[in-house]
């Protein structure tokens, strides 16, 4: 019990050295953050763990067949590339008190990031964009002012537009394109709580089809408040940094910290053949690094658009913003933001004249009160946004034996089963290859393939060469280790 609770305290007080900050843990492994083709040049954007990722050799496997030479990544930064930052700023009623630390965010990212242009967005009543191409804080700052804190918001929908409007750019091939949603996290439409409802449904939907439709572009989200649960849900998927705070201090760390994340990716890139006159890829595509296999999902040719399903097509109805909500007002936010915002040598004396030991003490205190709170309230989204967004299979093992194993998994994108430690499924097997087998979802359906393992794997005692849909109760034999999901 004692070691437990210095174990908690160890916690608590790691966490007090960032005040009221939280950053979506990353798992320490690779994961690839964007990746798209164009011109027969498939370009990855990976974040890798090790030291001097550029010493590794990374392999490109399209259905478990190598493509050509392996490829040595490259620090991002270093190929003079350009990240391209769209600010999609909730403009409801209720922002406008918080436009000060959207300012010292947008300034902070200027600061600390390199080869980047801004462009920014509304969601309010309707997805408009009031500035592109930025690069100086004064052009930046120009267009923040430009935006009015009026009526409702639709933080999904005005994410589903915005994708599609960033997937139709033409920016270079090898450049970055990253989305930043920033809202308070609650989305207000009307008051009518069935007209609330429904445009809630359609409008996640909507946002939940586009991040997939668009893989090349790294979502990221960043709340003043607290997150409306399905929202977060939704968005939460995309694969950037999902990021909270409430303070100018926080803020600037924050896009210090957004900055660092996008410098931080390595480009791999791979000629690609075969492909041509299609808008995305079905097969299946992978990286193999060190062990270590990285799913690359739907990928888009950049030079068509994406190929949308027509139930995937969406009709928003419009925002009711017209309807003053009961606790926001819809007064102009000009003034709001010139009180808000203080001069810089006015918030430098401010900060000063308060940070007595008593002050930062009790900040502290509060803030590692406040940080296990959320971390518990991120913990139970993530479960929640597991069951809802995920399909749930229980695991028998028939015969053989797992060293690591779960009884029940929520899969959704991919499982991994092996004798590597990496694996979700390890398995005590000398058959059995580090990564042997991989069960993923698409869409509603569950497949399952072999990755090139020597002894392969059977599914109801038959060797599989291809994906293979995977159905409940059937058996799959991984040399003598025997098992089957129910879901």
């Amino acid at each position: 019990m004692k070691r437990k609770f210095l174990s908690i305290l160890s916690v608590i007080l790691l966490l007090c050295q960032f005040p009221c900050c939280v950053l979506a843990a990353e798992e320490n492994a690779a994961k690839i953050r964007s990746g798209y083709w164009a011109d027969d040049v498939l370009y990855t954007f990976v974040n890798f763990p090790q030291e001097e990722p550029e010493k590794l050799e990374v392999s490109l496997f399209v259905n478990n067949h190598q493509q050509g030479r392996g490829a040595k990544p490259e620090l991002f930064s270093s190929t003079g590339a350009t990240v391209h930052y769209m600010l999609l700023v909730d403009t409801s009623s209720s922002m406008s008190e918080l436009a000060y630390l959207l300012s010292a965010f947008a300034k902070s990212l200027l600061e600390y990031g390199s080869n980047l242009d801004i462009s920014i967005a509304a969601t309010g009543s309707d997805f408009h964009v009031v500035g592109t191409d930025l690069t100086s804080w004064d052009d930046v700052h120009s267009a923040l002012r430009r935006l009015n804190y009026l009526g409702g918001s639709d933080i999904c929908g005005g994410t589903a537009k915005a994708l599609e409007y960033l997937g139709g750019k033409n920016y270079r091939a090898g450049d970055v394109c990253s989305l930043v949603v920033i809202t308070d996290g609650e989305p207000w439409y009307s008051n009518t709580p069935s007209v609330e409802l429904e445009r809630e449904e359609q409008a996640a939907k909507a946002a939940a089809a586009m991040i997939d439709a668009y893989p090349e572009i790294i979502v990221n989200t960043l709340c003043f408040r607290n997150w409306e649960e399905n929202a977060f849900a939704v968005l939460s998927t995309g694969s950037g940094l999902h990021l909270s705070a409430n303070a100018v201090s926080d803020v600037s760390n924050l896009g210090k910290a957004l900055s660092d994340y996008m410098g931080s990716l390595y480009t791999v890139v791979f000629p690609l053949k075969g492909y041509e006159g299609i808008a995305t890829i079905n097969d299946s595509v992978q990286l193999f690094a060190e062990n270590s296999w990285l799913s690359l999902g739907r990928i888009r040719n950049l030079n068509m658009q994406p190929a949308m399903d027509a139930g995937d097509e969406i009709v928003l109805p419009p925002v009711d913003g017209s309807e003053e909500s009961p606790t926001q007002g819809t007064e102009s936010t000009e003034p709001a933001i010139e009180a808000a915002m203080p001069a810089e040598a006015e918030t430098d004396s401010a900060v000063k004249d308060h940070a007595s030991p008593l002050m930062v003490g009790t900040v502290a205190a509060i803030a590692a009160v406040v940080v296990v709170a959320l971390a518990i309230v991120g913990i139970l989204a993530k479960k929640k946004k597991a069951e809802e967004f995920s399909i749930r299979m229980r695991a028998e093992i028939l015969c053989g034996k797992a060293v690591k194993k779960k009884e029940i998994y929520h899969l959704t994108n991919e499982l991994l089963i092996g004798t590597g430690k990496q694996c979700d499924i390890v398995i005590q097997d000398p058959d059995a290859a580090p990564v042997n087998t991989r069960i993923f979802k698409q869409g509603q359906m569950i497949y399952i393939e072999d990755m090139g393992s020597p002894q392969g794997t059977v599914l109801n005692g038959m060797r599989i060469f291809s994906s293979n849909r995977l159905r409940s109760e059937d058996e799959i034999s991984i040399g003598s280790t025997v098992f089957r999901f129910l879901f």
